[in-house]
């Protein structure tokens, strides 16, 4: 389940999962290998979607999966900005 401690950590490492692997501790909190990766699925995925690039059952698709792995809507939200920073370039 990600939660806006597991979004920190990512962020921490600026998404960087050789820099989470190389600078262990450091009071962040642990996030898996399987956790990192749904970061970035999602953010790819939501950056589709913000695009216009998904079809209406891709989106929706996506919608579903993101309430099923996230503690709550501030996590949602979250992710939603990391996905348009993303696209964004920054």
């Amino acid at each position: 389940m990600l939660t806006m401690d597991t979004l920190d950590a990512y962020a921490h490492f600026g998404g960087d999962i050789d820099a989470k692997a190389r600078m262990r501790g450091g009071g962040v909190v642990a996030v898996s290998d399987e956790d990192w990766y749904l970061i970035d699925d999602l953010i790819q995925r939501l950056g589709l979607v913000q695009a216009g690039l998904a079809s209406p059952a891709f989106a929706a698709k996506t919608e579903q999966h993101l309430q099923a792995v996230t503690a709550d809507e501030p996590t949602r939200d979250r992710l939603r900005q990391m996905a348009a920073r993303a696209r964004a370039g920054g």
